[in-house]
């Protein structure tokens, strides 16, 4: 399943018209959600490195996509690398909106 991601997510993309760059907010959209779910596999697998990596990806794309920062701060706790991950949760907490869900994730990370 990873690898099915991973080429969806390296497919190229091009930026002509504005018909065009509807269809790459639509494909920068579904590059994201590919990448959190790489992300949340590699978590699984206990393949943290991974898990961070999928999780940058995807926040290159989408700065503010919490889940994605909410994957990359797991990943960082399981490395013990937990300054990175409290930085994550934090800028989570900062987001406004929130669902009571991943303010429930942030606690449990903490």
């Amino acid at each position: 399943a990873i690898e099915i991601f991973e080429k969806m997510s390296n497919a190229k993309k091009e930026n002509e018209n504005s018909e065009e760059k509807n269809k790459n907010s639509e494909f920068d959209e579904e590059r994201t959600k590919c990448y959190m779910n790489c992300s949340a596999c590699a978590l699984q697998l206990k393949k943290y490195q991974k898990a961070i990596h999928y999780a940058d990806s995807a926040l290159i794309i989408n700065p503010q996509a919490p889940k994605a920062l909410l994957r990359r701060a797991l990943g960082f706790k399981a490395l013990h690398r937990l300054d990175q991950a409290l930085n994550d949760i934090e800028a989570v907490l900062a987001m406004p909106n929130l669902d009571a869900t991943i303010i429930e994730v942030c606690k449990s990370i903490c």
